[in-house]
């Protein structure tokens, strides 16, 4: 089973993309859907990054503002789908 990171603090950010050109990227706040949602293969390693997160990202964040969630497969599809329709 795989697992994505979401924020659920006081103002969400959303799902964990991934990082692209030293930068965090969060749906729906990013406002980059090409990026997809970021996959972790177990939940040690979404919980490793949660709490790498907490450390090291500007801002102070809580570990109790983040959940570990079943990756949600449909949408991460449509994501990519709507962005592949906005393109044409």
């Amino acid at each position: 089973m795989k697992y994505q990171v979401r924020h659920i603090g006081k103002e969400p950010m959303g799902i964990y993309q991934g990082e692209f050109i030293g930068m965090g990227f969060w749906h729906p706040i990013s406002e980059m859907p090409e990026q997809g949602l970021c996959e972790f293969l177990n939940r040690e390693a979404a919980e490793d990054f949660i709490n790498w997160f907490c450390k090291e990202a500007v801002g102070k964040f809580k570990r109790s503002e983040f959940v570990v969630e079943p990756f949600d497969e449909k949408l991460n599809l449509e994501m990519q789908l709507a962005d592949m329709e906005e393109v044409q």
